[in-house]
């Protein structure tokens, strides 16, 4: 049977299965009977799909493991809102501050473009007292 390996590992911390992708913790779980069992010398820290009833079994990453690529639609980064403002650089006369944003409303995924423009946005601030 053909068991594909399902890009889900527990070789940092047994028992606790993580995706390779992202380090991720594993939340669905569908383990055949009496797995993940560990069994064998080498241990068992990748996770496959058994091919005759599709249910989960951990063998060793030391085998021959075809494996299953996850994709998806190609979607294109979008920023996040800016978040607040930096405190000003001064504490009297004219400053500056930032706040930023991020490429993650939504992350670019699956050869979708990078979000354009800058990340950081610069303010001047003089809201204090002038020095004396």
């Amino acid at each position: 049977y053909w068991s594909p390996w399902i890009g889900i590992t527990d070789v940092a911390q047994e028992g606790k299965w993580v995706y390779v992708s992202d380090g991720s913790e594993v939340v669905f779980t569908d383990w055949d009977a009496g797995e993940p069992n560990n069994a064998g010398s080498l241990g068992e820290d990748c996770a496959t799909f058994n091919g005759h009833n599709s249910m989960w079994n951990d063998l060793s990453c030391a085998n021959y493991i075809r494996y299953i690529c996850q994709y998806g639609p190609k979607t294109d980064g979008k920023w996040s809102s800016y978040g607040d403002y930096s405190p000003c650089s001064t504490t009297c006369g004219d400053g500056t501050r930032f706040r930023t944003r991020t490429c993650t409303n939504p992350a670019p995924a699956f050869g979708g473009t990078d979000c354009t423009g800058p990340s950081v946005q610069n303010s001047t601030c003089d809201e204090n007292p002038p020095c004396v």
